[in-house]
């Protein structure tokens, strides 16, 4: 029969101590024998420290070639429950937090919350609540406080907890610097956010409201802040946009995200901006080009074009004449109405224009069925006139006989 000692030299309180044995074989299989109080050799009293020394039995067999003991003392001390490491509080919240053990040390003992604010402690409670009606300190966000049990002789037994307070903001506005952009120029928009923190956690998302719902984010840093990064502040962010005709009647929103953590961003959105940009038109309807007729024929010419102000129009035509509407109707051209057609749409901000050539060809057909028919004419008339001049010359003659 082999026996292992331990020896554990000082240690206490005795009455909370154990003596672990490990057992670990050639494969790596762990087997593990606990001793508690009371079943090994003491020096001291049960509440205070002294020397130790426990035997263990094992039978001599060849399984135990090769196999290692290894003893361990094991101090088993009264435990604080476990407690939420990280909370999160919104500011002016109730916060109630509660430290406890599962039973009373044999001796005495000290039970408390280690905090900035509102510290508090008992001696003779198995739990103890630390409590503030309204939490506003955002000094809380930089400290971390205690829940401690303190027991003579023994070491001090601590968790810690750390409060993160945050705040949603009061009001989050956007506006422009004007209501009217032209092409080309550069927008900008602007983000006022009111009393938000903290500013380290904060992020400005920028919505281009459309189909696609394009968004921007600006982390800390990116944006201006009165205030220090773990407390609260007011914020303005900025986004520049080129105006462009794409962005007219669009719609941008901003909003304020507190990325924090155990918890879905806080969001709190701004009403939505719609820009109106002005721009000059350009024709989208009329092609240039030229256009071939024949006298007779019907002349329709519609210039359509997309700009902001809606734009006017204005036809150079044929002959020095002008006309102001966007649209040419002619229901049988002439020669005269062959030439240059020139459209020009015209807004504030500027206009385009486009040439129609129209080509008037003469018919002949027409031409020759016209003169056929004059010959005719002529022809039944001189018929007729010799015919009476026949018939009048006949009865002259009859007469004399």
């Amino acid at each position: 029969m082999m026996k292992l000692k331990c020896e554990i030299e000082n240690v206490g309180p005795l009455q909370n101590l154990t003596v672990q044995w490990t057992r670990v074989d050639q494969n790596n299989i762990t087997t593990v024998t606990e001793m508690p109080y009371g079943s090994f050799s003491t020096s001291g009293e049960e509440r205070k420290n002294g020397n130790v020394m426990s035997t263990l039995t094992v039978s001599a067999s060849r399984d135990e070639d090769g196999v290692q003991y290894q003893c361990a003392a094991l101090l088993k001390l009264e435990q604080l429950q476990q407690l939420q490491l990280s909370l999160l509080v919104e500011y002016g919240e109730l916060v109630e937090l509660t430290c406890s053990i599962s039973s009373k040390p044999s001796s005495e003992f000290i039970l408390g919350w280690e905090s900035q604010i509102n510290p508090v402690q008992t001696e003779s409670e198995t739990s103890l609540v630390w409590r503030a009606s309204s939490l506003t300190q955002w000094e809380m966000n930089r400290r971390e406080m205690f829940c401690y049990l303190s027991v003579p002789s023994t070491e001090q037994c601590k968790q810690k907890v750390h409060l993160n307070l945050y705040k949603r903001p009061d009001s989050v506005k956007i506006s422009s610097e004007s209501i009217v952009w032209s092409e080309g120029q550069m927008m900008k928009l602007k983000c006022e956010i009111e009393n938000v923190g903290p500013l380290q956690n904060l992020t400005v998302q920028w919505t281009r409201v459309d189909q696609n719902n394009n968004m921007t984010e600006m982390p800390y840093g990116s944006f201006r802040a009165s205030g220090e990064e773990r407390k609260n502040g007011n914020v303005t962010s900025t986004l520049t946009v080129s105006a462009s005709r794409d962005e007219d009647e669009v719609q941008y929103q901003c909003a304020a995200l507190l990325k924090l953590d155990q918890l879905q961003p806080q969001v709190r959105s701004s009403e939505r901006l719609k820009l109106t940009v002005h721009y000059k038109p350009t024709i989208t309807q009329l092609s240039s080009g030229t256009i071939s007729l024949t006298q007779g024929d019907e002349l329709v010419l519609n210039c359509s074009a997309h700009g902001n102000p809606s734009p006017q129009y204005f036809w150079n035509l044929p002959g020095n004449k002008n006309l102001t509407t966007s649209f040419i109707f002619i229901n049988s051209v002439k020669s005269d109405d062959q030439g240059q057609y020139i459209c020009t749409a015209y807004n504030d901000e500027g206009s385009d224009s486009l040439t129609v050539v129209v080509h008037v060809a003469v018919d002949y057909k027409l031409i020759i069925i016209a003169v056929c028919a004059v010959v005719g004419v002529v022809g039944l008339l001189i018929l007729s006139w010799w015919y009476c001049y026949r018939c009048t010359r006949s009865a002259t003659v009859s007469r004399r006989t």
